[in-house]
């Protein structure tokens, strides 16, 4: 009887159950049959992903820039990179060239700037191959061609020393200033990677390149923003490598310009000369030429000349 009974109450609640089913069923279908409900699932997921996307950036931001208050070995405090300068425990710092003795220095390869004259651009464009590279830095050598040190232009950390096999070996030092120093064309290098360095500790000695066959033995230096564009060393090392056209005997060597001076002497000399030669010959042609007075004198002949021998008995 009570077998009969709970059956019985379980047809009873089957049909219910399967009403429930299709009541909930056609309730979804009608909710996504209105037109709002796709836009606002996409929208809502849209914010979702954002929102995950911007906690992560600001972790990461976080740890890759600590808190101010973190401290180094060397109090080192980085001011603007327009004027390559350091802050290096309570002494500034400004940008030094990266060698010992600059007057036995020259500039064999000057930087590349788009701003300059075609002249200037030509001598800043180095040519490997079929490939016309422009400088991005300062080819640097010594007059007498011969090896020299080469040392830091700033305190700063080691964040690179690679041997390449076209630019040869280099050195990155990164600074607190925001700027990156770069040393290339290295014979030799003393420094390694996360080493701490100060103006003026040997970083290595120049070398020859694959990429700068033509300068010999030369540093090539270059100066970076940390993001990698490249800026002109010459605004920071304070020297000047453009052609003047305006003064032809504008030049970096003492020599260049006694030179260029002993060329224009000689032109003078030259000059001088051509006159004298001139004034001679106008000289000459009025001597060669008969005088006006000559012209209104009467020529008298020799009566003597046209007389025959012994016609003359008178004087017999």
């Amino acid at each position: 009887m009570s077998d009969q009974k709970q059956g019985f109450d379980n047809k009873n609640n089957a049909p219910k159950s399967k009403q429930g089913a299709e009541e909930s069923s056609s309730a979804w279908k009608r909710l996504l049959a209105k037109r709002w409900v796709f836009p606002a699932v996409y929208v809502l997921a849209a914010a979702i992903i954002v929102t995950i996307v911007w906690g992560a950036y600001n972790n990461a931001t976080k740890s890759a820039n600590p808190t101010s208050g973190s401290t180094t070995q060397t109090d080192v405090v980085g001011d603007t990179p327009e004027n390559g300068t350091l802050t290096v425990n309570g002494k500034v710092e400004t940008m030094k060239w990266p060698v010992k003795e600059k007057d036995v220095m020259e500039v064999v390869l000057p930087y590349y700037d788009v701003n300059a004259s075609i002249e200037d651009r030509g001598l800043a464009t180095i040519q490997y191959g079929d490939t016309f590279i422009p400088s991005q830095g300062l080819g640097i050598a010594r007059k007498d061609k011969e090896t020299f040190d080469v040392l830091a232009a700033l305190t700063g950390k080691v964040t690179r020393v690679e041997k390449d096999p076209i630019v040869g070996n280099l050195v990155e030092v990164t600074h607190a200033n925001g700027l990156v120093t770069v040393y290339q064309s290295l014979q030799n290098v003393e420094v390694t990677k996360d080493a701490e360095v100060k103006q003026g500790d040997l970083l290595g000695t120049a070398g020859r390149n694959d990429l700068e066959k033509e300068q010999g033995v030369h540093l090539h230096f270059e100066i970076r923003q940390t993001g990698g564009s490249t800026l002109n060393p010459e605004q920071y090392l304070g020297i000047n490598t453009k052609v003047d056209t305006n003064d032809t005997a504008k030049k970096v060597e003492p020599s260049k310009q006694d030179a260029t001076k002993q060329d224009a002497n000689k032109q003078d000399t030259t000059k001088q000369d051509t006159n004298k030669d001139t004034t001679k010959s106008n000289d000459k042609g009025v001597s060669g030429e008969q005088k006006p007075e000559d012209n209104n004198k009467v020529q008298t002949p020799d009566a003597n000349k046209d007389k025959a021998p012994g016609t003359d008995k008178s004087n017999q």
